[in-house]
């Protein structure tokens, strides 16, 4: 059986939890231990490493216009990175346990997150307060994802399920 070999390889000696390409393609974010690393993928280095997590990140994800980075991590929190500062600009604070998924929706204004204390929270961008807990499910949420439109979002939970759910009536 033949097998695919990667147009390119990237090597990280911190282990990777995640990575996501940036919206133009040219670069990638890896949750690296307690880091995000910021890869330029033509270059193939690390050009930039944000730091401010005291456990493992579990995802890293850009914005949708490429400006920001949002992360989550064991330690509870969310964080909002500038990356053309370099620097953390906002701590997310609601969670109880492992956040393992954090996204920007479509339009970039709210970040959705899903989190071992089986909570879906919804943040506001520019304040970073949270705007709804979303929903609950019977265990550990695991991922969470906005539909393209940004009109619904999808969870994936311990308790076998996977939920729908719709914005436009939960954010009234």
């Amino acid at each position: 059986m033949k097998y695919f070999k990667p147009f390119k390889e990237l090597r990280e000696r911190l282990g990777l939890k995640s990575v996501k390409f940036s919206p133009d393609r040219t670069n990638v974010a890896a949750a690296c231990g307690k880091t995000i690393r910021i890869w330029d993928v033509k270059l193939q280095k690390v050009i930039q490493t944000l730091k401010g997590h005291s456990d493992s990140v579990n995802d890293a994800q850009f914005s949708p216009d490429g400006k920001m980075i949002v992360s989550c991590s064991v330690d509870t929190t969310i964080r909002l990175w500038d990356l053309e500062l370099g620097q953390e600009i906002k701590t997310l604070k609601g969670h109880s346990r492992s956040v393992e998924r954090a996204q920007f929706s479509p339009n970039g204004l709210i970040i959705v997150s899903a989190s071992l204390d089986t909570s879906i929270r919804i943040w506001d961008v520019h304040t970073g307060e949270e705007k709804k807990e979303l929903g609950r499910h019977f265990s550990e949420v695991n991922d969470v994802q906005f539909l393209q439109n940004g009109e619904r979002i999808v969870s994936a939970s311990d308790d076998e399920t996977i939920a729908v759910w719709d914005l436009e009536t939960n954010l009234k």
